[in-house]
């Protein structure tokens, strides 16, 4: 029962606002849970269904299988020719619930039953740091350095290009908002195409209340607000919800992604020429999985009953959203059938500290996301472990003193509307689900360079390319660590703060100039120690570099660029050497080129110490000890790859 309440429980994301106030963490369900709505695949069209479905014709087949299992339901949409979500007479809680599903499952004609279940936006600790006021520099745009050292390098992409509003990116969430000054319609030179809504209001009052425009599905996916008030956590609907303000959270997506730039206003967007399609699937509090399913397939390109052919379709998904869970079927089905068109889906990986991924985002062949602190460490609230692919910044309160504004969250285009819309500003949020729009960003520039990647390609491209983890804070656990665990009243050390490894944290830090170089470009990856001791050999291997797409690798190099006198090189095969060096700290080089003639260098640092002494470093992103101040600098921003 804990981990179903889990799984229904609240993860998503961060509000802040002008006032930088964060949304508390969604309580469990008062009692035992409940499911109002199923979802039901058939297993056939043996009625001979398209996809474009008849809604006669699903009710006439809800109707027998209702019969058949002496169960009431009601259809409330339907996500594709065969799978629809169902309205039960009444809510159905453990017991009485599994029975129902089992049943269902067990007829013939179905290949499986669900609970509808609900996602929510990533939410975040109610931590007074979390309750100043946001600074308006957007950090994690710029280049590295050592204060902002999980800064994702915007400059560096953008010289190789702005993007192309060919590569549409899909932002699932609670809406858009046209009228927003660094985002309008594209049809007017803005950023947001047309879109859809798939929240509303079909079978019972409480859908009409979680929709909150008083309407179904239809082409108008303005976000209306998401606030909960005290009237409304008297509803069962949203009795395991918070009382809060509206979020706004979709258009600060969308900002993230693609808002105007270079216009002398407000913020830039990670895709200068990108264009956004709103696909709205969240209302008050949640969305349901159906819903979301059926947003995902139509933003891709995938036929829906009910709803018009999608006339701009995505290359890529960002799903800001999620709850902790295991991926079901009809989540597993979709990112199936959507990775078939390869459209690439983007997924935060949840904001509740916990040693796993939300869902979807744990579904395989979709890219999680964790977030990270300016200085790269794992921000408190994120979720962690070997599900993430790879971590972005996620925006962390810094404060200087008492009264002081919030430092290093994320900056983009926001509402001052408490519950309605109202001025159209800027303000800072924190959680992954602003750590998952940079990666989706990315990913749409890349494709701007090679729209021919696959997802695959694209995957492993953005992981090899990413930035080595700092060197460990020694006041902070690894998240990898087993000591890193919360006590008996659910508490983790140091608030949730941790030094990322690449078993906990994804492959590394997210590096838009490398991962945008590397659509059309080789990638030099090494894999080997930071450490040595003087006299004995030790190995690095170069054999997960790539080639530039639908190329082949021609040569590797490797060279010494700085250490003391002595060090020597010996290749042992293609890819791989062997360093021999006296004590000291050395920076080697692999250059790799590719038979298309694109080379790439990569720079790492190894530490030798005397054949008596200890090694002065450590292993899988450890520091190096620094030659100087400058020298400290210079290491910390060179772009190792090793085991942790």
């Amino acid at each position: 029962m804990k981990s179903f309440r889990r799984w229904l429980a609240a993860l998503a994301l961060a509000l802040l606002g002008t006032s930088a106030a964060a949304e508390r963490p969604r309580p469990p369900a008062a009692g035992e849970p409940f499911a109002e709505r199923v979802i039901v695949k058939f297993r056939d069209n043996a009625i001979g269904l398209s996809e474009a479905a008849r809604p006669p014709l699903i009710e006439a087949r809800m109707r027998a299988l209702a019969q058949r299992q002496a169960v009431k339901m009601t259809l409330a949409r339907s996500v594709s020719g065969r799978t629809h979500a169902f309205w039960l007479e009444r809510p159905l809680r453990g017991r009485d619930l599994d029975l129902l599903l089992r049943r269902l499952a067990a007829d013939p004609a179905v290949e499986y039953a669900v609970p509808d279940g609900r996602k929510y936006r990533a939410a975040v600790p109610n931590d007074p740091l979390f309750n100043q006021a946001p600074e308006t520099g957007q950090w994690w745009l710029t280049t590295p350095n050592s204060t902002f050292v999980s800064a994702i390098d915007g400059p560096a992409a953008w010289a190789l290009t702005v993007g192309d509003p060919g590569i549409v990116v899909a932002v699932l969430d609670t809406g858009a908002m046209f009228e927003h000054p660094d985002m309008g319609r594209a049809t007017e030179g803005g950023k947001f195409l047309a879109g859809y809504d798939f929240v509303g209001g079909v079978g019972t009052a409480d859908a009409v209340r979680v929709a909150n425009d008083g309407d179904g599905r239809d082409p108008d996916p303005s976000d209306p607000g998401d606030w909960v008030s005290s009237a409304d956590r008297r509803e069962r609907v949203f009795s395991d919800c918070d009382v809060s303000d509206s979020s706004w959270h979709g258009v600060h997506i969308g900002g993230i992604i693609g808002a105007r730039t270079n216009n002398g206003v407000g913020v830039a967007g990670i895709g200068w020429n990108t264009l956004v399609l709103p696909v709205r699937v969240l209302g008050k509090c949640f969305g349901y999985d159906s819903d979301i399913l059926a947003g995902m397939r139509w933003a891709g390109g995938l036929e829906v009953p009910g709803v018009p052919t999608n006339p701009t379709p995505a290359r890529v998904l960002n799903l800001s959203l999620g709850s902790l869970g295991e991926c079901g079927l009809p989540y597993r089905g979709v990112v199936d059938e959507l990775r078939a068109r390869d459209v690439l889906v983007v997924a935060a990986a949840g904001n509740d500290s916990a040693r796993a991924v939300a869902s979807p985002g744990n579904c395989p062949g979709v890219i999680s996301v964790t977030a990270l602190r300016h200085v790269g460490t794992k921000v408190g609230f994120a979720n962690y472990g070997a599900g993430v692919t790879i971590a972005a910044p996620g925006g962390n309160c810094v404060n200087v003193g008492v009264g002081q504004p919030c430092l290093y969250p994320i900056v983009s285009a926001d509402n001052a509307g408490s519950r309605e819309p109202g001025a159209m500003i800027y303000g800072g949020k924190l959680g992954t689900s602003f750590s998952t729009p940079m990666v989706a960003g990315v990913a749409a520039l890349m494709l701007s360079r090679d729209p021919q990647l696959t997802n695959a390609e694209l995957i492993e491209r953005l992981r090899l390319t990413s930035r080595v983890f700092p060197a460990p804070d020694p006041a902070l656990l690894s998240c990898s660590d087993p000591a890193f665990v919360a006590d008996a009243s659910g508490n983790l050390p140091n608030d949730g703060q941790c030094n990322c490894t690449s078993s906990s944290c994804g492959e590394g830090m997210l590096d838009a100039g490398r991962a945008v170089r590397a659509a059309t470009n080789a990638v030099a990856v090494v894999d080997g120690p930071s450490t040595a001791v003087q006299g004995r050999a030790v190995t690095f291997d170069a054999a997960r570099s790539l080639p530039a797409p639908r190329s082949q690798l021609a040569s590797y190099r490797w060279s010494i660029v700085s250490g003391p006198a002595g060090g020597s090189l010996s290749s042992s095969s293609a890819s791989s050497t062997q360093f021999i060096g006296n004590a000291g700290d050395y920076v080697l080089r692999l250059t790799v080129t590719d038979t298309r003639g694109t080379a790439d260098s990569y720079d790492f640092a190894v530490t030798v110490a005397g054949s008596g002494g200890s090694v002065g470093g450590s292993g899988g992103g450890g520091a190096v000890a620094p030659w100087s101040l400058f020298a400290g600098l210079a290491l910390l921003l060179l772009r190792r790859r090793f085991g942790t």
